[in-house]
């Protein structure tokens, strides 16, 4: 849809472009065929009241077969979200939308190849057991940890960016990520983009000691590469983790460099230039354990 510069997005006028959005989409499915979809998106302002035209939306993708499927309900620019986390933006908004769990069946999911879900509710089923056939999966506006007896058992590759906000706020830690290892045993390349937006505190000892991560051995996992890393503990936790439990692992990169999206890179170089020197000092200091310094590379 064309953009409507000139007119409010909230209100009377915000109602009017939802039902046009909303008229325009089942008019356009409608006229078509429902079969052999290769490639659907979503992306407009929508939440939980316009559920039932959504959920229409998702029923026609399952039964088009879509392989690459898009909901972005945000309304808004990627930058834009970026831009609120950094100035630590309260981002208020409606109740989201929640996917349907037909969408997370073996028979429905085995068609998709990438998935990607901005400003969504996601609720997996207790009995959900993974995409087979999927190859890409973005999450974003969520940075979630998976929780259930499922896992990934196709997942060979991961990239995923994090997103940390204040300490105070967070309910995620940096070494819940360890879990990653546990629903993804075959796993081999792992790369772990991250963005600290919070108040800069490297690890020292008045910080406690270093936690242990759970006590999950993985036998596949050769590649790992951290960036964003300035030596806060849950960082220095992570790593020393994945050394400890990952058995085939040949190559591990840190670096301090600013990888999690071209936005954020291009913007927070000063961010990037003014704690480089303590990452490199607590990567140092720690050694990761003293087994893995012919590791740590890209400083």
């Amino acid at each position: 849809m064309r953009k409507t510069y000139f007119r409010p997005s909230s209100g009377y006028y915000g109602l009017l472009r939802d039902k046009e959005f909303i008229a325009k989409v089942d008019t356009v499915l409608h006229q078509h065929s429902g079969t052999g979809v290769k490639h659907m998106e979503i992306k407009f302002g929508l939440h939980s009241k316009h559920a039932d035209h959504i959920d229409r939306w998702v029923n026609f993708a399952i039964a088009s077969k879509t392989k690459e499927f898009v909901i972005d309900l945000s309304g808004r620019a990627k930058s834009s979200f970026f831009t609120e986390l950094a100035r630590r933006k309260q981002i208020v908004r409606e109740e989201p939308y929640n996917l349907p769990s037909q969408l997370f069946s073996p028979n429905n999911g085995s068609y998709l190849r990438r998935l990607e879900l901005r400003t969504v509710s996601l609720q997996l089923p207790s009995d959900f057991k993974g995409f087979l056939n999927l190859k890409s999966l973005a999450l974003v506006d969520k940075t979630i940890v998976p929780e259930g007896p499922f896992r990934f058992t196709y997942l060979r590759n991961l990239r995923l960016e994090l997103i940390l906000c204040s300490y105070e706020n967070r309910k995620t830690d940096v070494l819940d990520y360890a879990y990653l290892l546990k629903i993804a045993p075959f796993m081999e390349t792992l790369e772990l983009p991250m963005w600290m937006n919070c108040q800069h505190r490297p690890y020292s000892k008045e910080d406690g000691e270093l936690r242990v991560g759970l006590p999950q051995q993985h036998n596949h996992l050769k590649s790992v590469r951290i960036s964003g890393f300035f030596g806060h503990k849950g960082q220095v936790e992570l790593p020393l983790h994945i050394l400890r439990r990952s058995i085939a692992l040949e190559k591990m990169e840190i670096t301090p460099k600013l990888e999690i999206s071209n936005y954020l890179a291009g913007h927070d170089c000063l961010y990037e230039d003014l704690h480089y020197v303590d990452g490199h000092r607590v990567a140092t200091e720690f050694k990761f354990a003293k087994q893995t310094i012919a590791m740590l590379l890209m400083w």
